[in-house]
């Protein structure tokens, strides 16, 4: 036996493995080694060795050929299976290089884009902020669109900052991918390493900057002693700067929370596309955001008057279209017994099929324009747009992707030109993994589907992918946005676009008039212009909507949609007026009134007029004891290990009790103070911002419970959700006025 060897081998007369190449390792003879991989002999030899390396690296050590492996996965080259990879041999010998422990660069590297103005901007403001503010740790939200280039931005920033080492932590682990090839593919990060604990990959300890790569779950375990022991590197550093990608996934959970604020660094950059609830619950102020919308975006885009080339030229406008085809499919579903029709419930699964396969069926005709029930429009087959080639199905689980790619493989027809990729269950791997397929299909096949049930949603780069279809039930406006942003990822070849327009279909035509609702609270909220109307206005105006009922195509505008969204019966408004989902109540809220003898008093008044029974008394009860929080929280901060888990959950346990008592009482102010204080105030009240801004304030008090100052301090706090209390004010003012032309008609 020799020494170990890395080779590589193509087979050139093997048209199934055109542009492929095997990569292996051996310590006896190559050839001989190939040979036995070919058991049936031929006139010829079916094989070419490409790469023939030694596997010894500079220290004198041996490495195996999965090593040489992960570095081209890092890379982003092609794995179709096992041990083969789609590149050049000589992509392989510099992989080899790399492990032996030599400094090569990556072989990818080739882009030399700038900043766009945006970008620039970003930057700059970042930049300001972190200068001016050095004393304690500043943090600082980009709420940039996705597609914006946050990674892009991050590296500018990190490289004029002159920042060394840099943690990028997340909970989506699938952005890894955007990360590492924005930094393996640009000419301005030459020189520069990626870092990551789950890759088998040589650190270059001399490189110019490093790049780590965490998620959080890996900041999870059993214990502080634990976690930190696992992860020793990484906590005895002080970083340069922690970045928080895809922050509005889980990053702002109080213990998700916890966990990053034990990473040293000197600062604190977090990302998002849709940071809603951070924005609504006023974690970042004005001066700690840069934020950049889609409508942004279409701005800078249609307004460019540079006389450069438009940078903003490559990137598709967005185009949303609604179907009523499952409304008209409702009767043969509830005609089986069934109360209420839903996405979920018609692609429902019994076994490895779809329960109602023949109305599925019918659907999947729909969509190419047939059937009694095509619409107007249809997804693949339309007069005004072409057909998309590479596309998203979003759906409502594991069952229905694998059943749905089975009935597209059975059916035939139009969908043969696709080539079916399942991203979802086990068998796709986890967070990046499953990405992988999905790059080999559209490599090799013109047209493609992904099937998936929440991978690849957030934080993935698919440039080819230029549809989405939304086949199941989605309430959350952050996902909604996240989905419906994947295609619009520019591609540009040779200077020319190629994907000027990209669509999303969505066949729950309730469902988008409340997400655009939601969203354009949102805006409101963060722009702090508290208008959702005029925030919708510009939201349509450049991401429209076209409504497809079979009949007629309706593009809707700001009246119509929130004219569909109604308004609520009197038992309705009762109901919203209780519902949880108008309040949103912070930690750090429960822990300022919990320490403020004057709140705490009033707090505590308020939730004893809640009718509950006993809950006056539990209320007495849980103030009498705050005196202890001071002492607890002070006890957390000086202990450590597993004292301090035991010790937050102790804390926790009483921050629980706490926000009982002050649920109670906002229950009381929505439920009976807002009521009574609308109906007798004589003032136009239509939103939450109208109401801070009464001149009744004595009326206020007297009703609320509370003084206009102390109600204020809830809703900065971000402790109403505003966009709940805007809707059932602009209901209750409906209900009034029309009340009052009632009464009118009747003494007239």
């Amino acid at each position: 036996m020799g020494s170990r060897k890395i080779y590589g081998y193509i087979e050139p007369y093997n048209t199934a493995r055109t542009g492929i190449i095997k990569v292996g390792d051996t310590c006896g003879d190559i050839e001989e080694r190939i040979a036995q991989q070919f058991p049936t002999k031929g006139p010829n030899k079916p094989w070419e060795t490409a790469v023939c390396e030694s596997g010894i690296d500079r220290k004198g050590v041996s490495f195996r050929d999965h090593a040489v492996h992960a570095v081209l996965r890092s890379w982003g080259i092609p794995n179709p299976a096992g041990e083969w990879f789609q590149c050049a041999p000589e992509v392989v010998k510099s992989a080899i290089r790399l492990v032996q422990g030599y400094p090569v660069d990556h072989p990818n590297r080739h882009e030399v884009y700038s900043l766009r103005p945006a970008q620039e901007a970003c930057v700059a403001s970042a930049q300001k902020y972190f200068d001016e503010n050095q004393d304690e740790t500043p943090e600082y939200l980009l709420n940039c669109v996705p597609r914006f280039g946050k990674c892009f931005a991050t590296y500018k920033l990190t490289q004029r900052m002159g920042l060394q080492k840099v943690l990028i932590v997340t909970r989506v682990p699938a952005v890894k991918d955007s990360w590492k090839n924005c930094l393996n593919e640009h000419m301005d990060f030459k020189g520069w390493a990626w870092c990551d604990r789950h890759e088998d990959l040589p650190i270059l300890t001399d490189a110019e900057v490093e790049i780590h790569f965490l998620s959080i779950q890996d900041l999870q375990g059993d214990s502080v002693e634990e976690i930190k022991s696992a992860l020793s590197d990484y906590y005895e550093v002080k970083w340069d700067l922690v970045v928080v990608d895809e922050s509005h996934s889980g990053a702002e959970a109080d213990r998700s929370k916890r966990e990053i604020e034990r990473i040293r660094t000197h600062r604190r950059l977090y990302l998002s596309g849709t940071p809603f609830r951070a924005l609504a619950a006023g974690r970042f102020s004005p001066e700690q955001t840069f934020e950049f919308s889609y409508v942004d975006l279409q701005k800078a885009k249609r307004n460019w008057t540079g006389s450069e080339k438009n940078p903003y030229a490559d990137i598709p406008n967005l185009q949303l279209h609604t179907y009523t085809i499952a409304a008209n499919l409702r009767q043969a579903i509830k005609a089986e017994g069934r109360n209420e029709f839903d996405l979920n419930t018609f692609f429902e699964t019994q076994g490895a099929v779809f329960r109602d396969e023949g109305q599925v069926r019918e659907f999947l005709d729909a969509l190419q324009g047939h059937g009694p029930r095509k619409p107007v429009d249809a997804p693949l087959k339309s007069t005004t747009r072409r057909s998309p080639n590479h596309m998203l199905w979003r759906m409502g689980g594991v069952a229905p992707c694998k059943a749905m790619a089975n009935l597209l493989i059975e059916a035939g027809g139009i969908w043969d030109d696709y080539e079916i990729v399942v991203a979802a269950g086990i068998e796709a791997g986890i967070g990046h993994e499953a990405l992988g397929p999905v790059r080999t299909a559209i490599a090799r096949s013109k047209r493609t589907i992904t099937l998936s049930c929440g991978k690849l949603q957030t934080g993935v780069t698919v440039r080819e992918w230029d549809a989405v279809l939304l086949l199941c039930n989605m309430e959350s406006p952050e996902t909604y946005i996240q989905i419906a942003m994947r295609p619009t990822t520019p591609w540009e070849k040779d200077g020319e676009t190629l994907k000027p327009e990209v669509h999303v279909f969505d066949f729950d035509p309730n469902r988008i008039l409340k997400i655009y609702e939601d969203v354009s609270h949102f805006q409101a909220c963060s722009r702090r212009s508290y208008d959702a109307h005029q925030e919708a206005e510009d939201l349509l105006r450049y991401l429209p909507i076209l409504s497809d009922d079979g009949n007629e195509l309706v593009p809707l505008d700001a009246e119509i949609l929130f004219s569909k969204l109604g308004s609520s019966s009197p038992k309705e408004l009762a109901g919203k007026l209780a519902s949880p989902a108008m309040v949103d109540v912070s930690r750090e809220t429960l822990e300022e009134i919990s320490n403020d003898d004057r709140l705490l008093s009033i707090v505590g008044a308020l939730a004893r007029k809640n009718t509950n029974p006993g809950f006056g008394k539990r209320s007495d009860i849980v103030i009498s004891e705050e005196s202890s929080l001071h002492k607890l929280s002070r006890d957390i901060q000086q202990q450590g290990g597993v004292e301090e888990l035991d010790l937050s959950e102790r804390l926790d346990a009483r921050m629980r009790d706490i926000q009982r008592v002050i649920d109670a009482t906002l229950l009381y102010i929505r439920t009976v103070g807002l009521p009574r204080f609308l109906i007798l105030s004589d003032e136009s009240i239509a939103s939450l911002e109208d109401l801070l801004n009464t001149e009744s304030q004595e009326l206020f008090e007297r009703e609320m419970g509370l003084t206009l100052s102390d109600f204020r301090r809830f809703v900065y706090r971000g402790d109403l959700v505003r966009r709940k209390w805007d809707c059932v004010i602009r209901d209750f003012r409906r209900q009034k006025q029309a009340d009052q032309e009632k009464y009118e008609c009747l003494t007239n």
